[in-house]
């Protein structure tokens, strides 16, 4: 682990949630370029891997590793390939270190979330036709609020009641993503 502050203050890691993401979109799939790619991959699977791997040693004996997807992914959103590519490579990290780390007693699961948070409120405040179009496909029509929904998703991954839940993708996006 680079920078071990963390573990020197707390002597280890239980719980990793791999959330942060960097990505172009709206951008038609032709004219990704390998930049796009490789910001969204370098932020998202690759970061997801190096910090599993730090924290791996840590984790052995019960550890919880959640990962942040999108439903996109089943979807396909237009404009969103660089985006939807990079969280559908964290979707079969997620699948294969569940696999891999079950034998430790570590389990690895995902969050597809859909929730107005401070990124995505940025995000659809200069595109309010998109977050229509959002909610619209939603079977709730509404977005979800980042701590009572999503977060409480991440607890519930994170805490005893899920320590037979591995390899497992937590669709709380309400109702979007069977829609797409």
């Amino acid at each position: 682990m680079r920078d071990v502050r963390g573990i020197e203050r707390f002597g280890t890691v239980d719980i990793l949630v791999n959330n942060a993401m960097a990505a172009r979109v709206g951008v038609p799939l032709e004219e990704i370029t390998d930049e796009d790619l490789e910001l969204a991959f370098r932020t998202g699977p690759m970061a997801s891997v190096y910090f599993m791997r730090a924290c791996f040693p840590h984790l052995k004996g019960g550890g919880r590793v959640i990962n942040l997807r999108s439903g996109s992914e089943i979807q396909g959103l237009v404009g969103y390939g660089a985006y939807v590519s990079a969280k559908a490579a964290v979707g079969g990290l997620t699948r294969t270190a569940a696999r891999e780390w079950g034998a430790h007693d570590i389990t690895v699961n995902a969050i597809c979330p859909f929730a107005l948070s401070e990124g995505a409120k940025s995000y659809f405040d200069t595109r309010p036709d998109e977050l229509d179009a959002a909610l619209s496909g939603l079977s709730l029509r509404r977005t979800g609020d980042a701590e009572a929904d999503i977060g409480r998703a991440a607890v519930f991954l994170a805490g005893p009641d899920a320590s037979f839940i591995t390899g497992c993708s937590i669709m709380v996006d309400g109702g979007g993503s069977f829609l797409g």
